[in-house]
């Protein structure tokens, strides 16, 4: 869907469960993303990749191509242990594969208005 010149939206839908399938069972599966986005990408500043907060393997190409990443967390406890894992994973494609990514921070979501700031 394209908003302005700049501005192109891709939205996800139920047909990724397909693609995640289809990645897992391809021996090129980790290359499809780059292959898409290397021929787009000097057209854009930025190239946003909406992931699921699981650590498919969508979210670990998205990972392997990408120059930094955003994370979100809701501010409980289990999200927050779901944030650690996250990170190590990162940490471990920074290391191995993707050396030149950076992480930009943590972005809070659903947060509570109501509670005081102190239990966030």
């Amino acid at each position: 869907m394209i908003i302005t010149k700049k501005l192109i939206l891709s939205f996800s839908n139920s047909k990724m469960i397909e693609v995640e399938r289809y990645l897992t069972n391809t021996l090129t599966g980790f290359n499809r993303l780059r292959r898409s986005i290397v021929p787009i990408k000097n057209e854009y500043d930025y190239i946003l990749i909406e992931c699921p907060s699981s650590l498919n393997i969508i979210t670990s190409c998205a990972l392997l191509d990408s120059d930094s990443c955003l994370t979100t967390l809701q501010p409980e406890i289990p999200s927050i242990r779901d944030l650690n894992k996250l990170l190590y994973k990162i940490d471990e494609l920074r290391i191995d594969v993707n050396t030149n990514m950076s992480i930009e921070g943590t972005l809070f979501t659903l947060t509570n208005q109501r509670l005081p700031k102190t239990a966030i």
